[in-house]
């Protein structure tokens, strides 16, 4: 019996479930046929919402073919399939803005393992290193030890060389130039064992040997680094290395942040000995892959510090401001010179295609400017912070510094009457008058001819960037940029501190030392400044995160080629920092352009759906009193409209309707203009794609001005009529009702004849059994 009832209760169970589906059905052909939504429903227009562009990233593995460290194995095909799932896309940002660009890339990847003839050569040049360093601490009185931390010093020309042609020869082919975009992560697992028999030219040891050693890229040890060409280099055998900022910060690297494989040796040394055959770990390819995707974020597609500003001519006066006569930083000779020529030319790595540039440089004393003296005393703020002293302690002191933010907005606000007064000086009369002298005006509207087609080819306009270099002596000797920085920059201006100071602590360590700035030579951080406003490039320590909705930090890749930061070695930008200054521009256009195509759809349809479109959809059509649809010729809509009829007001939706096809038309035109702008840069043709997305942002703005207007005018248009949403009583519907109420009555008798029967057979199911009497 209680095996009868839960089947029974089964078959209730389903038996309403399709009673339910019918009725949803019903109701379904109701709609269908009062409101005509399965004939009538409009099709959208297909606009490009994002911008999708191909991207291939190259991943060297070196010492992963089972001959580096602990013989370990990795799969090409199975690294580049593990990437793929977990970073198949990705969306750069604005960190101007604090949000994704409508830009997306779509990663590929390139794994492959390098020949085993790279790895020894690697082996036989650490290995003499190692051996010159043995030499040097003997002859020094320091003795032999087991525990030796080496340090390979790899901006020499001999290692650069060495990894330039390593790049070179895998992925660069004589017959294909190499092109921008094609950028790679070198990832080095090498053997210790065979090291230390390089280093002691005998046989390798059988132990695991206890020393260690990292590399230096002139800002303190470190595993891996940006070379100064298109590609970065880790190597998971060095260290362990600790770095970052001490002031509990994130983004600090530790010796969890990279793979270490002697964790894993057990494993690996009894696969070895079983035979077994050492296949790929799971935690170790993950641990890798992450690493890869933190060159991708951070490196290959950086975020957007500040969107490049399209100028036919670029002018950058660099003004030093000093309150004292000691020393003029132009000229050189002392350790408190600025490099002008190498300033000139990393800053000639950032202008644009057709682009002229003039940098200028002057001095002034900064009582001769009471304003702006004014900005540094209201900008010097006082903090008390926690420091450790030598003794390890932490001890309470008060450190100055100048807030920059309040002093680029004090420039800012004076920078008419300082950049004019800086301009009218007899030594650059001669060169400020030819640098304006053809400067040419806006343009508003695209004029006919070929001279046109070429004016708007090329930015239009002049952009002046100042860069103030505040040379101050007699403040503090800890003085600086919002506690740790030298520069500031911003869309209109940069400024650079520059002290007496030849060493100033920073909250940032690297292993067990602090890090220190050098205030006496601000080189590096004008073009650090520059950089990033007229670039718009960023550093490889943050970006923006739209799952925290901040800026995320990570010291990954803060030491190498590149003048940012405390850990760069300041030596000016990385290739795969200039070919970011083109890829920029072209991006900052193409989302401009996204994003005034998507306000004017958002208007239209905004528009569509008030107007033109009923509730469920389907579109709306002129009737006149009686009920039936007007058709009328332009002639007649325009005879009836003077004589103020309703069907010639009516006729005003009709036109209505065709503009607002017409500007879809308009829209998925536009969209095929930067579609074919992001197919250039899908091919790394950067300069032929930044020379067509100059007029895409114009012409997106036109359109939507364009639109705005039209909306404007049809809504005064069909001021005088209304909507009315009323069943359809026209003839021809009225087979199309009679199967609706057919259908609906056919549907109430079979539920009606099934609730009975149920109903029935549950009573008798459930009546119980009398007893006889006898």
């Amino acid at each position: 019996m209680m095996a009868i009832r839960v089947n029974g209760g089964s078959m209730w169970r389903e038996r309403d479930k399709y009673f339910r589906m019918l009725w949803v059905a019903c109701v379904v052909v109701v709609l269908c046929g009062t409101s005509s939504l399965c004939l009538t429903l409009p099709k959208p227009v297909e606009l490009v919402d994002t911008v999708s562009i191909s991207l291939t990233i190259n991943v060297a593995l070196l010492g992963f073919n089972g001959k580096g460290g602990y013989q370990y194995h990795a799969t090409p095909e199975a690294m580049s399939s593990l990437l793929r799932e977990t970073l198949g896309t990705y969306r750069p940002s604005s960190l101007e803005h604090h949000r994704e660009l409508g830009v997306e890339y779509l990663l590929s990847y390139n794994v492959v393992n390098l020949p085993q003839p790279y790895l020894h050569t690697l082996s036989q040049r650490l290995g003499a290193s190692f051996r010159t360093a043995d030499q040097t601490r003997v002859q020094g009185g320091m003795g032999e030890g087991e525990e030796i931390e080496y340090s390979v010093d790899v901006t020499t020309n001999d290692w650069t060389q060495y990894f330039d042609e390593l790049h070179k020869a895998t992925f660069v082919k004589e017959s294909t130039p190499f092109i921008y975009g094609e950028y790679t992560i070198i990832i080095i697992n090498t053997d210790k064992k065979e090291l230390q028999a390089q280093r002691d030219n005998a046989s390798p040891p059988q132990l695991q040997p206890k020393w260690t050693y990292s590399y230096n890229y002139g800002s303190g040890p470190t595993q891996s680094w940006v070379s100064a060409g298109r590609y970065v280099v880790l190597d998971i055998s060095a260290g362990p290395v600790s770095y970052g900022p001490s002031d509990a910060g994130e983004g600090a690297i530790s010796k969890a942040s990279f793979p270490q494989l002697e964790k894993f040796q057990t494993k690996l040394e009894r696969a070895q000995e079983q035979s077994l055959g050492i296949e790929s770990f799971v935690e170790i390819e993950s641990h890798l892959a992450t690493i890869v995707q933190s060159a991708v974020q951070y490196v290959f597609v950086p975020d957007i510090r500040l969107a490049p500003i399209d100028a036919d001519k670029v002018l950058v006066p660099i003004i030093v401001m000093r309150n004292h006569n000691m020393f003029n930083p132009w000229i050189g000779g002392h350790k408190y010179s600025i490099d002008l020529d190498r300033i000139k030319a990393e800053i000639a790595q950032m202008t644009l295609p057709n682009q002229e540039l003039i940098v200028l440089n002057d001095i002034h004393g900064l009582h001769e400017h009471k304003h702006i003296a004014m900005a540094v005393s209201k900008s010097r703020k006082t903090d008390s912070i926690h420091e450790l002293n030598v003794l390890g302690r932490y001890v309470l002191q008060e450190r100055s510094y100048l807030d920059s933010k309040a002093l680029l907005q004090q420039m800012k606000d004076a920078q008419d009457s300082i950049v004019s007064s800086f301009l009218e000086t007899q030594d650059h009369i001669p060169e400020t008058q030819a640098f304006f002298i053809d400067t040419l005006p806006p343009m508003d509207f695209q004029e006919e001819g070929e001279s046109a087609k070429n004016t708007l080819a090329r930015p239009v306009g002049t952009r002046i960037l100042p860069v103030y270099v505040f040379s101050l002596l007699g403040m503090e000797h800890n003085l600086l940029l919002d506690h740790f920085s030298l520069w500031a920059a911003s869309k209109d201006a940069v400024i650079v501190l520059q002290t007496d100071a030849e060493n100033v602590s920073v909250p940032y360590f690297s292993m067990k030392e602090r890090i220190y700035v050098h205030p006496y030579d601000p080189t590096s951080s004008i073009i650090a400044g520059v950089g990033a406003s007229l670039g718009g490039i960023n550093s490889a320590t943050h970006r923006y995160s739209a799952i925290h909705d901040r800026i995320v930090t990570s010291y990954m890749w803060a030491h190498g080629h590149q003048p940012w930061g405390v850990f760069g070695a300041g030596k000016g930008l990385s290739q795969i920092q200039k070919d970011m200054v083109l890829r920029n521009a072209v991006l900052s256009r193409l989302d401009l352009a996204l994003q005034t195509i998507n306000n004017a759809t958002g208007l239209i349809r905004t528009f569509a759906q008030e107007y033109l479109l009923g509730p469920f959809g389907e579109a709306v059509k002129a009737r006149d009193e009686t009920g039936e649809e007007v058709e009328t010729s332009e002639s007649e809509s325009e005879r009836e409209r003077e004589q103020g009829s309703v069907t010639g007001s009516m006729e005003s939706l009709g036109l209505t309707k065709s503009m607002v096809d017409g500007l879809y038309r308009e829209m998925a035109r536009l969209a095929t203009l930067f579609t074919s702008v992001a197919t250039r840069v899908k091919r790394y043709e950067l300069e032929e794609a930044y020379r067509h997305s100059a007029s895409v942002p114009l012409a997106a703005t036109s359109l939507a001005d364009y639109v705005r207007t039209q909306l404007a005018t049809s809504k005064l248009e069909i001021g005088c009529c209304y909507l009315q949403h009323t069943p359809a009583q026209h003839q021809h519907h009225t087979t199309e009702y009679v199967i609706i109420m057919l259908i609906i009555a056919a549907g109430c008798a079979i539920a009606f004849v099934q609730l009975r029967r149920t109903s029935s057979a549950r009573n008798t199911r459930r009546r119980p059994s009398v007893p006889r009497r006898t």
